[in-house]
């Protein structure tokens, strides 16, 4: 008996010979719809994921090819994704960044993109859109200890001569190895590093790494309105922050 699938196999081929510029994730959500239209009531409520499409691709690699259809080999980590773990000293993303993270889906259309290979046309629009502003905001891609990613200010060693992003993913500090913990206690008084230092989605490191980011930035329009040391940061009337 041929094995039961929950979803199209014959679909699914059609859609990587005809479409190879989509995701693996938009091959996922057309199966998902394909399903819906289905009269097997098994398929019918089936999701499709993006490790399903990875699965079919590595099992119908070599029956692909015996129809004449040759798979594109695609790389694990995408050269922005590899240098961003690098640059962090982190081993590897949270299992359900890998797709579910909208950053790093950018990040890999982008490389994509520049490395003169195919991108579906509405995601290419997006990503160019999520990276104008990153760049206009100046923020970076950061990940944490336990992987997961998020997106901070810029810290000034990541901007160059003119202020603009030198790229749209975390640096390591010139005087220090990835990963390094930061030294520093937020100040309960200032009520934009409480609301950062409150944020569950972050670790204790990306949190204080955020705020570190924070007090750099307010450095470089004034010198007195931070102190990126360990001793308590020097503090401004509330009327004076406003």
């Amino acid at each position: 008996m041929a094995p039961r699938h929950g979803y199209d196999p014959e679909l699914l081929l059609q859609f990587l010979m005809a479409h190879p510029e989509w995701s693996a994730y938009r091959v996922a959500l057309e199966l998902t719809e394909d399903n819906k239209r289905s009269n097997d009531p098994w398929r019918k409520t089936n999701v499709v994921t993006t490790s399903t499409i990875y699965a079919a691709r590595r099992q119908n690699r070599a029956k692909w090819a015996a129809r004449g259809f040759t798979l594109p080999e695609m790389p694990r980590r995408t050269k922005l994704v590899r240098d961003l773990l690098a640059n962090t000293g982190t081993r590897k993303l949270a299992r359900d960044e890998h797709q579910g993270n909208v950053s790093i889906r950018r990040l890999r259309q982008l490389q994509r993109y520049r490395d003169g290979l195919a991108v579906e046309q509405i995601e290419l629009q997006k990503a160019m859109r999520w990276e104008a502003d990153r760049r206009a905001n100046r923020e970076v891609v950061d990940v944490g200890p336990d992987g997961l990613v998020f997106i901070r200010p810029a810290m000034p060693h990541e901007l160059d001569g003119l202020g603009n992003l030198i790229d749209l993913i975390a640096m390591p500090k010139p005087d220090s190895g990835p990963g390094s913990d930061i030294d520093i206690e937020p100040d309960l008084d200032d009520a934009l590093e409480v609301a950062i230092w409150e944020q569950r989605d972050m670790d204790e490191p990306a949190r204080l790494r955020t705020i570190a980011a924070l007090r750099l930035g307010r450095a470089e329009t004034d010198p007195e309105d931070c102190d990126t040391r360990t001793e308590q940061p020097q503090r401004r009337s509330r009327r004076h922050r406003r």
